[in-house]
């Protein structure tokens, strides 16, 4: 009942703590170190509760520390297991993907060269729906959320420039639904597919490479098999 409630309660009062983005081992230990130490206070007071008895420091702190010998261990041990698991996922799904588009991005810089500059455009609309801005769509890496702003990251002769729109990044993806190469792959980010260099991972999840840009981009987790499934489709 206790991890139920502090699992469920204690992320959206603190979204930028718990962002996948920024979870690490250190924090996942932590954060069961916590839980260990909330389920201790709430053996005291059941039992103080119970049995009537009155509230004792001492009694606290006995529960407390038996709660947390018994348990510090096993959850150590099983929070390092689950990053072990979860790095070694990562990196083989980094490594598959890694693969295919090795294969394929040479096919892709060859169609995108052909494709008439006037059927490349994109144009995307401020939330004020008057200002226009139009991009290359081979050109464009990916957009990230900024606020009340979103940013435009484009590759322009082996270096990449930045665009600030006043957009949702919501708003954003609808006027790209018509766009297949681009994906939203994390609350804060679309992705255009087609232009993904590398892909690495490790226990954190998958993350995305572009050339010239030395930042990766995160990879949701829930929306891994979605990305992979467009990544695989470059080639096709």
């Amino acid at each position: 009942m206790v991890l139920a409630v502090v699992n469920l309660c204690l992320p959206p009062i603190f979204p930028t703590y718990f962002t996948e983005a920024k979870w690490t081992v250190l924090k996942d230990i932590s954060f069961g170190i916590f839980n260990i130490l909330l389920i201790g206070l709430a053996n005291f007071f059941y039992v103080t509760y119970k049995y009537s008895n009155g509230i004792n420091l001492t009694n606290a702190a006995y529960f407390v520390a038996i709660t947390f010998l018994v348990g510090v261990f096993p959850v150590t041990f099983l929070i390092l297991r689950k990053q072990i698991v979860l790095n070694k996922k990562s990196k083989s799904e980094a490594l598959e993907l890694s693969n295919q588009l090795m294969s394929s991005l040479r096919a892709s810089a060859i169609e995108l060269k052909k494709i008439n500059s006037s059927n490349d455009l994109i144009t995307l609309v401020a939330d004020n729906g008057k200002d226009n801005y139009s991009f290359s769509a081979s050109e464009i890496l990916f957009i990230a959320a900024a606020g009340n702003y979103i940013e435009v990251f484009e590759n322009d002769h082996n270096k990449t420039n930045k665009t600030l729109i006043r957009c949702s990044l919501k708003l954003i993806e609808k006027q790209l639904a018509s766009h297949s190469a681009f994906i939203r792959c994390h609350r804060t980010f679309i992705v255009n597919t087609k232009n993904v260099s590398s892909v690495s991972g490790n226990s954190q999840g998958i993350r995305l490479h572009f050339k010239n840009y030395i930042d990766s981009i995160p990879v949701s987790r829930n929306l891994d098999a979605e990305i992979f499934q467009r990544l695989a489709q470059i080639k096709k």
